[in-house]
Formats: C-alpha cells, sequence, structure tokens
C-alpha cells in the first residue's frame, strides 16, 4: 500500500511537471463541508480561467465524500484530513492534493456548566463526528488528561447540529468546528474550554482529497484546479471581512452556519 506522504509527493510532483496537452474546460465537481475554514472553495469558480465551472455538492457526514471520490460522483473534496487516513488503512485509493487550513476546532461546553478542563468531562454527554479531525483531537486530549473513553459519553452529531444540542442541554460539550464553536459562545450558551492543538496531532485540519483515478485521468483539471484554489486562499486570508462576508452569504443562499464576526 501506497503512504499518504508518498502519493502526496508524487501528485505534486506531477502537477508541477506541467502537459504539453491542451486544456479543454471542464466541470470542477467538489464537495464540500459547511465549515469556516473551507470557505475558499467558494471562490475557486473566481479564479478559473474562462470556460472552466465549479459544481459545488455539499456534505455532513465525511464518509459519504469518501464514498463520493470512489464512485466518482465529485471530483475533489473539500474535508478534514483524517478521512485520507482512514481511507488509506482500509486501501481505499483515496490522496490528497493540497492543504486547505490549520486549526479551526474548539472543544466547547456550556456556558452555566461546571466545565472548566478537559478532565471536568468525566461522567459527560460530549457532541462528537466519529473519524473526523475534531473527533482526533478530542481523543487525544481526552488521553493526555488519563479519561477512557468509556468514562465519557458519546454522542454523534454532524458539527452544524452540535449547537443547538448544546443549547438545548441534550450534550454537555462538543467537539467541533468554526463557525459552529464561535456561534455557541457568541449566543451565550457557550464556552471554549480548549483549543485541542498541544497534542501530536498539532494544528493540522483539512484538505483537499481526491481518488487515485481522478490524479491519473485528470491530470490536467488538478492543475487548473490548484492553480485556482491556492489564488483563492491567499486572496482571503489577507481579507478577514471578505471571508466572513462569503459564508454569510453563502448561509443565506445555502445554509451555511453564520460566520464570526472578523
Amino acid at each position: 500500500m501506497v503512504s499518504i506522504a508518498r502519493w502526496f509527493l508524487m501528485i505534486a510532483a506531477s502537477l508541477a511537471a506541467g502537459s504539453a496537452m491542451a486544456q479543454s474546460p471542464q466541470t470542477i465537481r467538489m464537495a464540500v463541508v459547511k465549515a469556516t475554514v473551507l470557505a475558499p472553495a467558494l471562490l475557486v469558480q473566481k479564479h478559473l480561467p474562462p470556460g472552466w465551472k465549479t459544481e459545488i455538492t455539499y456534505f455532513t457526514v465525511p464518509g459519504d465524500m469518501t464514498n463520493a471520490l470512489l464512485s466518482d460522483s465529485v471530483d475533489l473534496a473539500y474535508i478534514g484530513l483524517t478521512i485520507a487516513a482512514v481511507a488509506r488503512s482500509k486501501e481505499q485509493p483515496i490522496v490528497i492534493v493540497a492543504n486547505q487550513a490549520g486549526k479551526g476546532t474548539a472543544i466547547v461546553a456550556r456556558a452555566d456548566s461546571p466545565i472548566k478542563t478537559i478532565t471536568d468531562l468525566r461522567g459527560k454527554k460530549v457532541g462528537n463526528l466519529p473519524n473526523s479531525i475534531h473527533d482526533i483531537l478530542l481523543r487525544e486530549e481526552l488521553r493526555k488528561a488519563s479519561l477512557k473513553l468509556d468514562e465519557v459519553t458519546l454522542i454523534r452529531l454532524a458539527p452544524a447540529d452540535m449547537p443547538a444540542a448544546l443549547q438545548r442541554g441534550d450534550i454537555d460539550a462538543f467537539s467541533g468546528n468554526e463557525p459552529n464553536s464561535t456561534q455557541a459562545v457568541m449566543a451565550g450558551y457557550g464556552r471554549v474550554i480548549m483549543h485541542p492543538y498541544d497534542n501530536p496531532v498539532g494544528t493540522i485540519n483539512v484538505g483537499v482529497l481526491t481518488a487515485e483515478r481522478v490524479v491519473k485521468s485528470k491530470a490536467d483539471m488538478l492543475r487548473v484546479w490548484i492553480q485556482a484554489h491556492a489564488k483563492a486562499t491567499e486572496e482571503l486570508a489577507k481579507n478577514p471581512e471578505q471571508w466572513a462576508d462569503l459564508v454569510t452569504k453563502a448561509r443565506l443562499i445555502h445554509g451555511w452556519p453564520a460566520a464570526p464576526a472578523p
């Protein structure tokens, strides 16, 4: 089995090599999770050459994105990098083609609860999405605090559903993404107990995945996309207000969570 790191290097070399073939305009089919750090996906279209366009499908469950890549329903998936690791562990031909962001995870407790630290999660109900980067970071912090998994009750929830569950009292805390974490804090019912980056996983968060088949059969498309992806990310990184505005508009049109103020 080829490791993720080796495939990443092979893909980077392939994309950098260029191609003598004409690049015919295509539709780039992208799977995207509705999260603040993935907003550059919404700006890729702006930076594509004439004739090219994007087609975005929104997902809430990481495993569904893997299936979409493997079934050729999409070309690219903007999602947590753990999905690539899980896929490769199952010998599924999923590879990483780009980084997207670091950080973006917070462990949030009810503001009116006595929970102050990760240790206080013992015996509590914690919202969590299995196999997500937020799941991995939570497990690392529990391990550091010498808490066993059976000492907390993990409640499977999509990140977008976590704030409402916390507000209702269905859960005591959650490990989630942005803007959902900040949304809970700004609304007054959530309190960040930690940003879980001081562990072996670190600030790694999300990237863009594809299938080996796409690397081999659509190399020209990937070259065009990677340039647009880089430009979109750079543009928004220089302008936080534009980033927040883009997510706000996406919320109105596609139901994204509200963006935190820049």
